[in-house]
């Protein structure tokens, strides 16, 4: 499935950054923001197709980490574009700039695409027609292995522990009207199952990790990156 930007408008709002037409000159932007035009796709195609990411970029599945290639004439409407393109190479590293959201964004060709994204094209030859969930919940750790493809109701079943969590365990909170501990768990819909009131906190854990098991929740659900990092999942 092709690149859409209505798809990532409102994604992409932290990720822009301040740029020039070429030909314009502007002595209070650096060279880097200059927007550089590709050879526009042909209809139906996306704005970015998979072949040019690979004939611009480098990406080393192991790692997640992102280089620039040596791009060929071809690729560019005019050779000031691409001479343009060669001199941003040696300012900025791809993927460089962090999206409000967390995420490693940058921008190729005028486009804003965020990094996990652009990885996934990169290797599986297509843009992916989902949302990219991060395994281990780092929105910066783009290795292949820790991308995978999700609907949106399968991506809140890995979503991490909110900062707001009092008890450690998600879905489980204290009840100071009843003096309990009380569990629940969020399904599609979107609705709150109830778990239960307990007197014991192991057993309102012991209900939510039983239901999060039962509806197919992600092992790492609720949990931080950093305590994913220590178990090295």
């Amino acid at each position: 499935m092709g690149f859409s930007p209505k798809t990532y408008q409102s994604q992409l709002t932290g990720c822009v950054k301040p740029r020039i037409q070429m030909g314009r000159q502007s002595p209070n932007l650096p060279p880097h923001t200059q927007t550089i035009e590709l050879v526009s796709p042909m209809p139906n195609e996306p704005i970015i197709t998979v072949e040019q990411l690979r004939q611009l970029l480098d990406y080393e599945c192991k790692t997640g980490v992102f280089s620039w290639s040596e791009p060929t004439r071809e690729w560019f409407a005019s050779y000031a574009h691409w001479r343009a393109y060669k001199a941003k190479q040696s300012c900025i590293k791809p993927f460089s700039y962090e999206h409000s959201a967390g995420y490693l964004c940058g921008e190729i060709g005028g486009v804003s695409l965020l990094a996990h994204r652009v990885a996934w094209a990169y290797c599986q030859g297509s843009w992916p027609d989902e949302q990219i969930d991060h395994v281990n919940h780092d929105k910066k750790d783009n290795r292949l292995a820790n991308l995978r493809l999700a609907p949106q109701a399968e991506n809140v079943k890995n979503s991490g522990k909110r900062s707001d969590n009092s008890s450690g365990v998600t879905g489980v909170y204290w009840s100071r009207s009843r003096k309990k501990w009380v569990a629940q768990i969020g399904l599609p819909g979107p609705k709150t199952k109830p778990l239960g009131r307990y007197d014991i906190f192991e057993d309102a854990v012991a209900a939510r990790k039983a239901a999060e098991i039962e509806y197919g929740f992600h092992e790492n659900h609720g949990k931080n990156a950093d305590e994913l990092k220590g178990g090295k999942r």
